[in-house]
């Protein structure tokens, strides 16, 4: 049997798996259990697991990961050549029935057409979605809440409301906010709003990216609260100049091809981007032409360059000028 699992946050993915062994197995030994990195194993050790015995049950889960062969995104992978993937589906016919193959793909669709598909028992399992990249167009992330709150029940943690919104609304993925939240309760038996302020800076992408559509909107205000908010959480102005430049370079790639007629997902596989990524930042690669975004690009190379060889003394003076004077033409 095996089973094809997906899911867009690693967290969602691996409760998953954990759901799947614990349906299937007896007894929870881990001797029962074995994982294969498909980029690195040899398929004479996957074989070797999948046929043989089991120990203290009468079932064998194998975990085979990172399997991107068989998604729906084409990628270039060290174990893409059809030998490997011939010697591999090969073993599936001489498997036990009691025993499990689980396939699982994290931010990424299977093909559940693909031929090596064919004639095999397949149980296709779709996660809920979590979008913590945000949806199409920038709204809250589906589900995420749900989950957030589990965590905090499962860890039996105590936090605030307040705390709890303002560790929500930077949108972690779902391992990372566990972790966040792990952090904060070994600080405090009951974490409140200061200690998140203490100990949880501001995820830099997401604040620049806040930044960046403010300046796109020409909303000067606000971008400016969101550069001193920043700097509040000791990010040096290179850094943030640095980060704004790597987001308009993927604004231009992305408007480009957008105006080339190209669809959000056939973007995202020339760009070997998340089509969710791709979709929230066409909305706003579309508020410029080309030459407004190359414009932006050459303005804050030129404050790179001069703040990291000395020729700009004060870089919160001039980034301040830079979205003072900001403009897409």
């Amino acid at each position: 049997m095996i089973f094809l699992v997906e899911a867009d946050d690693e967290y969602i993915l691996q409760k998953e798996i954990n759901k799947i062994i614990k349906k299937f197995l007896k007894t929870d030994n881990g001797l029962n259990v074995s994982t294969f990195d498909i980029q690195e194993s040899l398929i004479s050790d996957i074989s070797g697991a999948c046929l043989s015995n089991t120990f203290f049950d009468d079932k064998k889960i194998v975990i085979i990961e990172n399997a991107y062969f068989l998604s729906k995104k084409k990628e270039k992978r060290k174990y893409n050549d059809e030998k490997y993937i011939e010697d591999l589906f090969k073993i599936f016919p001489k498997m036990s029935e009691e025993n499990l193959v689980i396939f699982p793909l994290l931010d990424c669709a299977f093909n559940t057409s693909h031929k090596y598909l064919n004639g095999l028992k397949i149980n296709y399992v779709v996660c809920k979605k979590i979008g913590h990249d945000f949806k199409d167009y920038g709204e809250e992330p589906i589900n995420y809440d749900l989950y957030a709150k589990q965590i905090i029940e499962d860890l039996k943690i105590e936090i605030e409301t307040d705390a709890y919104l303002k560790l929500k609304s930077y949108w972690l993925p779902l391992y990372e906010f566990k972790n966040e939240v792990i952090k904060l309760s070994n600080y405090s038996t009951k974490v409140n709003v200061e200690t998140v302020d203490l100990l949880t800076p501001i995820p830099l992408g997401k604040s620049v990216f806040e930044l960046t559509n403010a300046l796109f909107d020409n909303k000067k205000d606000q971008a400016l609260k969101i550069f001193k908010d920043l700097l509040t959480c000791n990010i040096e102005v290179v850094q943030i100049i640095n980060t704004i430049a790597s987001l308009c370079h993927f604004l231009y790639l992305v408007k480009y091809l957008y105006d080339k007629g190209k669809t959000a997902f056939e973007i995202a596989d020339i760009l070997d981007e998340n089509v969710s990524r791709i979709r929230k930042n066409i909305p706003t690669a579309n508020k410029s032409k080309l030459e407004g975004i190359r414009n932006v690009l050459a303005k804050l190379g030129n404050l790179d360059e001069g703040i990291k060889k000395g020729q700009i003394t004060d870089p919160y003076y001039s980034f301040t000028n830079f979205i003072l004077n900001f403009n897409l033409e």
